[in-house]
């Protein structure tokens, strides 16, 4: 946690004198459609508060239908988690990948 605050510390400080760090073409091309639409840094919080609310419940509601599923066939929650978990995040990885490639 140390190091990722000292990296965030960096990029801020970069970023706060003027020095484009780590910014592609994509990055400012956003950045000039978020300057483009004018709105204030309450706008953009809020936003980051719902999309905060919707991970929260969105993960609530896998765990709750993992444990669904793991009771209805009566799976060892280990075999589960191990299995299909991880099948589910192997074609996650692989769904990210494959777009940009594409």
């Amino acid at each position: 946690m140390v190091v990722f605050g000292l990296i965030l510390w960096y990029l801020y400080r970069e970023e706060r004198e003027g020095r484009e760090t780590f910014r592609d073409e994509e990055a400012e091309e956003a950045v000039e459609v978020v300057e483009a639409e004018g709105h204030s840094w309450w706008y953009y919080l809020g936003l980051s508060g719902v999309f905060v609310i919707g991970l929260i419940i969105g993960s609530e509601l896998a765990v709750r239908g993992a444990r669904g599923l793991v009771t209805a066939f009566s799976l060892n929650q280990t075999v589960f988690g191990m299995t299909f978990v991880g099948i589910a995040m192997a074609l996650e990885e692989v769904t990210l990948v494959i777009a940009p490639v594409r």
